[in-house]
């Protein structure tokens, strides 16, 4: 793997990625994905068969050593992917060189150099010495196989100098990265012992016992990896960058408007824009700019009309029309009398507004609805929207009490009349009081 010192201006997480602590169910789930879950059934199998066929003698010892040698060289080589950026590709989407494959071995080497130091340690200043230190390489623990992986290099996994420099450059994280990794393998032993013992059969508990610690050990590597590749900047890890999805043709009208206006050209950016919305008449987000460059650039009123009112038609085709509300609010000091050219949409939006708070807005869409919208289905609604506005915003109960019983009497059959009955009730209610 490719380690570079990293650059003093380099902050310590892209803003694109993210956080290790926001994608635990990723974590969880990556040993069931095709790559991961053919290897770990073929390494379960091979175990669960030895297991139960030698009884654990030496043979059955030697065969494990080197199910455990092959498995933790396909951990070793899940964390690297993950830390140098693969997190789609098949375990064969780059290449290992060959010192790889003693990450095992080294790291073998690195736990009995460290038990041999606690003992020496417990020897020569006491138990309670020899307790401390094997708190702190424990702790150091992940930096140490994180180093191994960035390296591969013995020395460097067990020099205290470079693992503090990992740990320093992933800062306070690394403890929340030791912690899980902690609660991981508490869980792994107490599913060790709790599920087995419920399964009869000999060869489905060792099949059992082998799957959880090798699940657990797969996701402990892949949130290693996660974590190096999360902080590859402050590390100084050159990580794969994936090849940019190509532009889409609205993408490349946005790009080309503002490049225009970078260039001060804001007739040629609207231009751009223009012809883009007539190639893509469904695109909200072409529409957004749009309108917000025509008001930025100071438009005149009639392509401000126009352009709010295609955008309201193409929120309103698109599902998305409490948008609207937006688009409304954001004209409305350019265009005091705009409303929307649907019936349906305005009382839409004045019941939005209505529940937003905003009853000044709600009044100024159902103004004048039935001259906007003769005979439309929309007039009940209006009408009982206009009722609850009166008496809860406005006070004026007088005409609230008309307008339901104009509802009433003019729609008799409405699905508003319910509503339009309860609601003089308590009108009536509150003036017998």
């Amino acid at each position: 793997m490719s380690v570079q010192p990293p650059h003093p201006m380099t902050s310590r997480r892209p803003p694109a990625i993210t956080p290790y602590w926001e994608c635990f169910p990723r974590f969880f789930a990556y040993p069931f994905r095709p790559e991961a879950l053919l290897p770990l059934a073929g390494f379960v199998a091979v175990f669960a068969a030895l297991m139960w066929l030698t009884g654990g003698g030496l043979a059955g010892l030697l065969g494990l050593l080197l199910v455990a040698v092959c498995f933790l060289r396909f951990a070793f080589s899940v964390l690297e992917r993950t830390a140098i950026g693969h997190h789609g590709e098949t375990p064969l989407a780059f290449q290992h060189d060959e010192s790889h494959r003693w990450r095992p071995y080294k790291h073998f080497v690195a736990l009995v150099l460290a038990g041999a130091i606690v003992a020496l340690a417990g020897t020569a200043l006491g138990p309670l010495a020899g307790e401390l230190l094997s708190l702190v390489l424990l702790l150091a623990w992940p930096a140490s196989i994180m180093q191994l992986t960035l390296s591969d290099s013995l020395v460097e996994s067990v020099s205290p100098e470079r693992l503090w420099e990992l740990i320093r450059d992933i800062g306070l994280p690394y403890l929340g990265l030791w912690a899980c990794l902690a609660l991981l393998g508490i869980g792994a032993t107490a599913a060790t012992y709790a599920l087995p013992g419920r399964i009869g059969s000999p060869l489905l508990g060792w099949s059992c016992v082998g799957f959880i610690h090798m699940y657990f050990t797969l996701v402990m590597y892949r949130l290693m990896g996660y974590v190096l590749y999360q902080y590859h900047d402050a590390i100084g890890l050159a990580v794969h960058a994936a090849a940019p999805a190509p532009q889409t043709p609205q993408q490349r009208a946005v790009g080309e408007a503002a490049a225009l206006l970078l260039a001060d050209e804001t007739g040629a950016a609207l231009a751009t824009l223009r012809t883009a919305l007539r190639e893509h008449p469904a695109e909200l987000s072409l529409h957004e700019r749009y309108l917000k460059l025509l008001l930025a650039a100071g438009a005149p009123d009639d392509a401000l009309r126009a352009a709010a009112g295609h955008y309201l038609a193409a929120l309103q085709q698109a599902g998305k029309p409490g948008q609207g509300l937006a688009v409304i609010e954001s004209v409305r000091p350019r265009l005091a009398d705009f409303q929307p050219a649907s019936g349906e949409l305005a009382v839409r939006l004045a019941q939005l507004a209505h529940e937003q708070g905003k009853p000044a807005l709600a009044f100024s869409l159902l103004r004048g609805f039935e001259k906007r919208f003769p005979g439309h289905a929309a007039i009940a609604a209006a009408m009982l929207l206009g009722a609850r506005l009166l008496c809860e915003h406005r006070g004026d109960d007088v005409q609230a009490r008309k307008l339901l019983l104009a509802l009433i009497a003019r729609f008799p059959r409405h699905p508003a009349r319910p509503e339009a009955e309860k609601l003089l009730q308590m009108l009536d209610r509150l003036a017998a009081q």
